[in-house]
């Protein structure tokens, strides 16, 4: 399960800023927290990232997949993408906490263009933490008993790739964490890579086209040949079919999301999708965050999200202060900033929590004048 996502001098953020699933207060929406091993609190079955264009939501929540690129062997010097508005730190940080089985991992990555300057494993098997690895440029250090073969597992990683897979392959902490890392995931590309995972897997088309008919598409079947993707619709005991090119791109849209959200929620998995609110409506968005509540999660998968789409800040009804951060940009320095709700004083478990966002009271908005027009006579 994921923990924390912290980035560090990548892209609109300067300073360390971090996404935690760690639960707060206990007594707000408690179906909406997940039993975890890993934390006494327990974890929160969603988080729902808010805020301006350009703050950064898509880089924190994209620093995701681009550490798993890195881990499956891409070259990691093109991924640091340091502050644009400063010259005082060349590299980028991209780090993560998450709990495999019973035991919470810190990992950690620095890039710069040249590759990896650093990068570190914890664990915290005694609730302290206590090092697997750390390297720096060509020198490793290793926590007692941690990472055989040492050497060779060294030798085999050049200066632009990630010693992690190296040491996972003879060593049970580093395998655990990269298994729970790779787990996480993210939004598939395309349509057509949705489309072949459903054919390959007959058992998840069930559930995605069960989706699909319970969020209201009236589509009850998806095909792929020579010809592209078809759509079949039932029609007063009729069937019809629809390539895809006919089909709104709300359904197409649909499809991706529920495709990735149907097979995170069957296999137990953190879902990272930026955008959520592409193309859907507000009601489906909403059930999909409900499927993330204890009650209707039994296998304790989470969703971790941005979108602009602000029916979701349902205090009452929906979500806790705890599960929503906003992103802003500081007029001083350019800098973006992540604060989580329960940062800001004077909003209650029950407050309206649309008004006061849309009231100013977190800053968390496009600064835009209504008395400004764009055009003048």
């Amino acid at each position: 399960m994921l923990m924390d996502i912290t980035v560090r001098n990548l892209g609109p953020f300067k300073d360390s800023v971090t996404i935690s699933t760690r639960a707060g207060n206990p007594d707000e929406h408690p179906e909406n927290v997940l039993e975890s091993k890993s934390y006494e609190q327990g974890l929160l079955g969603s988080v729902l990232l808010y805020g301006p264009n350009g703050t950064g939501k898509s880089v924190i929540l994209n620093s995701v997949e681009s550490l798993k690129s890195i881990l499956s062997g891409s070259s990691a010097s093109g991924f640091a993408d340091p502050f644009a508005f400063s010259t005082a730190d060349s590299s980028s940080e991209i780090s993560v906490t998450i709990g495999a089985r019973f035991i919470p991992f810190s990992y950690s990555i620095v890039l710069s263009d040249d590759g990896v300057v650093s990068e570190s494993l914890y664990q915290y098997a005694t609730g302290r933490r206590s090092m697997v690895f750390l390297r720096s440029g060509d020198t490793y250090r290793y926590g007692k008993g941690c990472v055989k073969n040492r050497k060779t597992a060294e030798s085999s990683v050049g200066k632009d790739e990630a010693f992690l897979p190296a040491a996972a392959s003879n060593d049970g902490a580093c395998s655990e964490a990269l298994e729970e890392i790779m787990r996480i995931r993210t939004a598939d590309a395309e349509l057509n890579e949705s489309v072949s995972m459903l054919e390959k897997d007959e058992e998840l088309k069930g559930v995605v086209l069960r989706a699909l008919r319970i969020a209201d598409f009236g589509i009850s079947n998806i095909y792929s040949d020579d010809e592209g993707i078809t759509f079949e619709h039932e029609v007063d005991d009729a069937r019809y079919r629809l390539p895809a090119m006919k089909e709104s791109e709300g359904v197409l849209e649909a499809v991706k999301v529920l495709t990735t959200v149907c097979r995170a929620l069957m296999d137990g998995e953190t879902v990272v999708y930026d955008d959520l609110d592409l193309h859907l409506h507000p009601r489906v968005l909403r059930w999909i965050v409900e499927q993330f509540s204890s009650d209707r999660n039994p296998n304790s998968s989470q969703l971790v999200a941005s979108l602009h789409d602000t029916t979701l800040m349902d205090l009452k009804n929906l979500v806790r202060r705890d599960q929503i951060y906003l992103t802003d940009r500081r007029a001083r320095d350019g800098s973006a900033t992540i604060s989580r709700l329960t940062d800001h004083g004077g909003i209650r478990k029950d407050a309206d929590l649309q008004k006061a966002y849309f009231g100013w009271k977190f800053e968390s908005l496009p600064r835009i004048s209504s008395s400004e027009q764009l055009l003048r006579r």
